[in-house]
């Protein structure tokens, strides 16, 4: 009788966390310069789900989704228990992997005016609930999603999707990619400055690079390491931080717990 009593929790648990985590992203139309259009060739892109309502809500996702530009959005899932706790007690060491940050919306608006060519390697520093990681798959370009929290992987299981666990402070390599992504990854001073360091020799190499930041802890530290690694490789020129508006983007703080539509200014830089 035990046995049955488990059989009957266990069974639909385990049907509810592979409806969960089953991303299936479709890509039956043409690509032109990585974007998918229709047969009248108007822009349409594909959007993907990461979980469904009844799979989110066991686990206590919020479902969101997200406009990048007109006609282009994608839907993220962000942790609502984390979120909570940290409102609370503060007791998460890294909150930044359990929401959406006003980086990640600015650096896939800047992915997508780039135009890069379908089959494009495009590896997301911090993929966080994964906006950039879907934006990327959506538009057509490979991603590589790279982050030490092996709790995120679990929230970010994607179908044919390269996922590396890594600390981005350590001397681990980092997998071959044609553009690199960071999007608000600059919220600790060791992982600004190993960022810098890591950054500093893929331009180097030749990777094109995109940073976005907008909390601003650790954007002069960063963009000064940048520049002297850049310096010390014998690279000229002098990398700056631009800015770029966004306008009532809808964000959730780690102050306050409710969705709110913001205008912000987030640092922008492109290499």
């Amino acid at each position: 009788m035990r046995l049955f009593f488990v059989y009957l929790i266990a069974v639909p648990a385990l049907v509810s966390a592979y409806t969960l985590f089953m991303f299936k992203p479709s890509f039956d139309s043409m690509l032109i310069n990585g974007e998918p259009i229709d047969a009248d060739g108007k822009v349409v892109v594909k959007k993907s789900n990461l979980c469904t309502e009844a799979a989110g809500s066991a686990l206590g996702l919020v479902e969101r989704e997200i406009e990048i530009a007109e006609g282009f959005s994608v839907i993220i899932s962000e942790q609502q228990p984390e979120i909570d706790e940290y409102l609370e007690r503060k007791t998460i060491v890294d909150p930044f992997g359990t929401i959406l940050w006003p980086g990640a919306i600015a650096g896939c608006r800047v992915l997508r005016k780039m135009h890069l060519e379908k089959g494009t390697r495009v590896m997301v520093l911090g993929c966080g609930v994964g906006l950039e990681v879907k934006a990327v798959s959506q538009l057509g370009l490979i991603p590589i999603a790279v982050d030490y929290n092996k709790e995120l992987f679990e929230l970010l299981v994607y179908d044919g999707v390269e996922t590396v666990r890594l600390d981005l402070t350590s001397d681990d390599e980092l997998p071959m990619s044609d553009v690199v992504m960071a999007c608000d990854c600059l919220y600790s001073e060791a992982t600004a400055s190993a960022l810098a360091v890591r950054l500093g020799r893929m331009i180097e190499e030749g990777r094109k690079v995109l940073v976005t930041d907008s909390q601003r802890f650790h954007s002069k530290l960063f963009l000064k390491l940048l520049n002297d690694e850049l310096d010390r490789l014998g690279k000229g020129g002098v990398l700056r931080w631009r800015k770029i508006d966004l306008k009532g983007v809808r964000v959730r703080g780690v102050t306050d717990s409710g969705v709110r539509d913001s205008d912000i200014t987030v640092n922008l830089l492109t290499a």
